[in-house]
């Protein structure tokens, strides 16, 4: 099994992704422990810890990413519909986003 405790950095976010992807980490009854650093304001990179009991870090990382998906799709369709708007056509595209481990 690929390793179920791992640090993650990814490049160019900040709390507020960070924050996203800890909370969807917690939800996860798989993590043990989920936290996010961000090493200084001028630096633009988020180091992300993840432990988990039975999955690999990979795996919960994934899956938290799913989960951030599944809650901005349900966010856009309940604000077109009180704008009274279409919801525009999805997109799933990494613009300068690095992740290494």
């Amino acid at each position: 099994m690929e390793g179920r405790n791992a640090t993650f950095v990814i490049v160019n976010e900040d709390h507020t992704l960070g924050n996203c992807i800890r909370y969807c980490l917690t939800c996860n009854p798989a993590v043990s422990f989920a936290g996010y650093s961000v090493p200084h304001p001028a630096e633009p990179k988020l180091n992300l810890r993840i432990q988990s009991d039975t999955q690999s870090a990979t795996d919960c990382l994934l899956q938290a990413a799913d989960l951030m998906y599944a809650i901005a799709s349900v966010l856009r369709q309940r604000l077109a519909e009180v704008c009274g708007v279409s919801p525009p056509p999805s997109s799933r595209t990494s613009e300068n986003r690095s992740i290494t481990q």
